[in-house]
Formats: C-alpha cells, structure tokens, sequence
C-alpha cells in the first residue's frame, strides 16, 4: 500500500513511517508537515492511504479533508488526535474519516488498524477486478443484459474466462456455475 503522512510534529512522522516498515505494511510515498504542501504532493502521489493529525496550525482538518477528498475520492483517510471530544471525533467519521487514532501513538494499535485498512482495501479491490473482468454490471446483477455478445458460446467463454482468472475454473461446481450463467 502507499502511504501519505501528514503531521505538523516531525517525530510522529518518524514513528509512523518506522512503523510502516518495519511491519511490512507498505511504502511511505511522501510526508509533510504542512497541509497546503500535502494537497500539493497528493494529487501526484495518488496514496492509498493518508494519515494526518486533525491538530494543523495552517489548515483545518475539515478543509484539508475536504480539499484531499476532491483528489483522491478513493483513498483511506485515517486522522491522530489527541482529543477525546467524542463530537470531534464523530464529526471526523462523519466527514469521511475511516478510523481515528489516539496519540500519543501505540505501535501495536497502529499496526493492527493498518493491517485491517489494508486487508479492507484489498478486497475492495479484488471486487472491483472482479467487476471490469465480468464487465459492466448493474446494482443488481443483470450484467446480463448489458453486454453485447457476438457469438452465442461467448457466454460460455466469458464466464470460463472469469472463472480461469479467479482461479477455481477446475473446482467442483465451476462446470454448473457455467452451466447455469449460460442458461440465463
């Protein structure tokens, strides 16, 4: 995963990154101490994952959040804080924060959050894969319908295809699971 520190306290960044590789969690991407130079290096970067502090003496948290999510709409926005302000907190979650962590910051906590967010994102994206290799599907599964076939086996293959790429094309049930997509 890529990763994107933002903290005004360039300690933290330091435990954040040490963390990060020494737990095999990823690759810090990039890191600022300010959030106008963040905004900056994130439309670039393209992180995966952005931590910053919601504590920012040039830019409110809302506004950087705000401005980041504009650019990258995809990626995990995680915060630290030091307050225990349950309404700041729940306006964070609120605003599109995925998790807020409490400083001063715990390796094993931060390193647990990290692996869920990833494992997360991961999934996400097998999904999305999934998705474009089935090709253009609607909400409730009638791709079907959505795509033009030229040949009448091309459903068979299309599906053979999917299946090949998942990998369970010689498992039990994929010749019924093929069977039965045709037949829709």
């Amino acid at each position: 995963m890529r990763f994107y520190l933002i903290d005004e306290n360039s300690g933290v960044i330091n435990t954040l990154k040490t963390i990060i590789y020494e737990q095999s969690l990823g690759h810090v991407h990039g890191f600022a101490v300010d959030p106008a130079d963040a905004l900056d290096d994130l439309e670039h970067i393209k992180p995966d994952i952005v931590i910053f502090d919601m504590v920012m003496q040039k830019m409110n948290w809302t506004t950087f959040l705000a401005k980041a999510r504009e650019m990258l709409a995809d990626a995990v926005y995680i915060v630290l804080t030091q307050t225990s302000d349950k309404a700041l907190i729940a306006e964070a979650y609120e605003n599109g924060v995925e998790i807020v962590i409490q400083k001063p910051i715990n390796g094993v906590e931060v390193t647990h959050i990290l692996r869920r967010v990833i494992r997360n994102l991961n999934i996400l994206q097998t999904v999305r894969q999934m998705q474009e290799l089935m090709g253009k599907i609607d909400p409730f599964g009638n791709f079907m319908e959505k795509i033009q076939f030229s040949r009448p086996d091309a459903v068979h293959e299309r599906v053979e295809d999917l299946l090949r790429k998942i990998g369970i094309l010689g498992e039990s049930g994929s010749r019924d699971i093929i069977a039965l997509i045709a037949h829709l």
